[in-house]
């Protein structure tokens, strides 16, 4: 997921479309989040057939300053998978 410019006064959000193709309501979490970004699902829970979304929100006020990209990985908790197959990597440029 990649980030348009980030100033210090916005927040930005971006949406990944998810479904749950399984038999069993999931309930999707993150791990390891720098203190600038948040992450959660819309609906909460997900339940089997349903869609929803993963919803990455930067917030710019809290962002280091720096004139380079920051860059960062999401692992993915509540689903089952390699880590590899669970780890969404942010860039927010700058």
């Amino acid at each position: 997921v990649t980030f348009p410019s980030v100033t210090p006064t916005q927040n930005r959000e971006e949406r990944i479309p998810l479904a749950n193709t399984g038999n069993t309501p999931i309930e999707i979490f993150a791990t390891k989040l720098p203190e600038y970004a948040t992450f959660r699902t819309e609906p909460k829970v997900i339940n089997p057939g349903e869609e929803g979304d993963m919803v990455i929100t930067i917030k710019g006020e809290r962002l280091p300053e720096s004139s380079t990209p920051e860059e960062f990985s999401i692992l993915i908790e509540g689903i089952s998978g390699q880590e590899i197959e669970r780890t969404i990597k942010v860039t927010i440029e700058k």
